[in-house]
């Protein structure tokens, strides 16, 4: 079992890395009001973290038939907190805030949280600086995808006809050779 400053030192780190997450939803709300932010990510990465640290150490502790249970715990969580995210979603739906960012982002944050409580920290810290990442380059992401909508496509439906692997009647296949160049049976128009 973890010594209770090892304890603390995790559930800094499982608070760290909600707390990024929630500080950058919080600080680019723009006009929008704020349902998950600077409290309720750090809180939910303290709940995986919680939930991963009691059944990854339920043998010091417990009985040995409640063993299996409280390992399971991890996987309740996840169900908890996609309810949670669930509920997110259709909140900011009733708003007219679109968007699905901060609700995945609520299940990742639960996730690293459970990566700090089975001691991946470097793997918690890097997903959280990921999510963070993500979420402040919105804008530019955005404006990335604007960009790329004016260039041509490289490759065209045209391209690609005639480059489709198919089987004729002579092998294993249901039309003729002059069915499958015409393309009718099968839909294909020209």
């Amino acid at each position: 079992m973890a010594t209770s400053i090892e304890f603390i030192y995790y559930l800094v780190i499982a608070l760290g890395v909600g707390a990024l997450v929630g500080l950058e939803r919080e600080h680019h709300k723009g006009d929008d009001m704020v349902i998950a932010g600077i409290r309720t990510f750090p809180l939910v990465s303290l709940f995986g973290f919680l939930l991963a640290y009691l059944g990854d150490n339920a043998s010091e502790f417990a009985d040995g038939t409640f063993i299996p249970y409280l390992q399971l715990l991890s996987l309740f969580g996840i169900i908890i907190v996609a309810a949670l995210a669930i509920g997110l979603l259709y909140i900011r739906f009733e708003m007219g805030v679109p968007g699905l960012t901060t609700p995945f982002a609520l299940v990742i944050t639960y996730l690293a949280g459970l990566l700090v409580g089975f001691g991946l920290i470097i793997e918690a810290v890097v997903v959280s600086v990921i999510v963070t990442f993500l979420l402040v380059s919105k804008r530019r992401l955005h404006a990335y995808a604007e960009l790329l909508d004016g260039i041509p496509s490289l490759v065209t439906r045209a391209d690609l006809r005639g480059m489709i692997h198919v089987h004729s009647d002579y092998s294993d296949g249901t039309a003729t050779l002059a069915e499958m160049a015409v393309g009718v049976p099968l839909g294909i128009s020209r």
